[in-house]
């Protein structure tokens, strides 16, 4: 015998999941909670169950079928408005710690230095946000608001620790040392390392998709710098 499951539905506007009979299969209508209009996914899209065969030893025995939830995206319009307001407030900083720098150019004074670190810390957060919705792995369910927020807090903090790290190994290293250049290499590709260990724990990545969203992170940061015309800083140039 076979049966065709009812319909797993989860409402994109308040993620709230529940099952509607497969006659409804292809039809659209409001999510009994928010409202928001859902498309019930086609007939063809199901999961067919064959029941299995009982065995001898427990005659009549029910086999118990779990649901399957479908699994969802990270970016919603909630995601997208968050990372918008994010990058925008980090871009506006920027352009005022540029505007508020005085000579020479790009020397960070007490008040610039704190709008940079808080524009850095909210393009922390914006960028492990977006490398983790560009990077997720589609087959895997993504976390919920609360979570996702919470571990891209934690994975941005890490990565300030490191970068941290990174700065303190440039300012103990003499600029007239022929050898620093080469010892700053190898102290950036193991803090690269290490922290590509972060979003696989916390985002549950493979190793390569760390070194991706580490990447993001860099990319993203450089920009930032050159916006708010600290990039040599940045780097410690010699």
């Amino acid at each position: 015998m076979v049966y065709v499951m009812a319909i797993d539905v989860i409402c994109s506007g308040c993620f709230k999941r529940f099952q509607v009979s497969d006659e409804f299969a292809g039809r659209s209508g409001p999510c009994p909670g928010c409202k928001t209009i859902i498309a019930i996914p086609a007939p063809e899209d199901q999961l067919v169950i064959e029941e299995p065969e009982h065995k001898p030893s427990s005659p009549g025995a029910h086999t118990k079928i779990d649901g399957i939830a479908r699994r969802v995206g990270f970016f919603k319009r909630f995601e997208v408005i968050t990372l918008c307001s994010l990058f925008a407030s980090a871009a506006f900083v920027a352009v005022l710690t540029r505007t508020l720098q005085g000579d020479p150019v790009g020397v960070l004074t007490y008040t610039t230095g704190i709008l940079f670190g808080l524009g850095l810390v909210l393009l922390s957060l914006a960028s492990s946000l977006l490398g983790y919705g560009v990077l997720k792995d589609s087959e895997v369910e993504a976390f919920d608001r609360r979570t996702t927020i919470i571990r891209s807090a934690i994975t941005a903090a890490i990565y300030c620790l490191i970068a941290v790290v990174f700065v303190t190994a440039t300012l103990l290293l003499d600029h007239h040392d022929d050898s620093r250049t080469l010892i700053l290499a190898i102290v950036g590709i193991a803090c690269f390392a290490i922290a590509s260990f972060a979003p696989m724990v916390l985002y549950e990545m493979e190793l390569l998709q760390g070194g991706l969203h580490v990447a993001v992170m860099i990319c993203m940061t450089s920009l930032y710098c050159l916006l708010a015309n600290n990039f040599h800083q940045w780097l410690l140039a010699p």
